[in-house]
């Protein structure tokens, strides 16, 4: 099977280092997930996130010339559809005016009781 930069990519993890996750794609063809691929978060040890025999899907990040190919976690976890951002981004919006308007009310309901 022959893989293109963009394609995401379901395997099983292989072997794990010091410095990422060796996943095995089929029809014998192997990834790399590096340790910096793993997590928007940092990273210490590969092992906390990856183990032998877990099944992951990710990204196709790059195939060098000797067709070894790349894989990104993080890339695949950070693909958010716009609506999914939209939605977020009014409800935490409308809880922000909501939590606003709360302390606004309050205060000019102190002001009101000392008159």
């Amino acid at each position: 099977m022959a893989f293109k930069v963009g394609d995401v990519v379901e395997g099983i993890v292989v072997k794990v280092t010091g410095y990422g996750a060796f996943v095995d794609l089929g029809d014998g063809q192997k990834g790399l997930i590096h340790i910096s691929e793993i997590s928007n978060k940092y990273v210490k040890r590969v092992e906390d996130y990856l183990h032998e025999g877990d099944k992951v899907k990710a990204k196709v990040v790059k195939i060098d010339d000797k067709g070894r190919i790349d894989l990104s976690l993080k890339s695949i976890r950070d693909e958010v559809s716009f609506e999914d951002k939209l939605a977020k981004y009014m409800k935490e919006s409308e809880e922000k005016i909501v939590t606003m308007n709360k302390k606004r009310d309050a205060g000019r309901k102190r002001r009101d009781r000392r008159r």
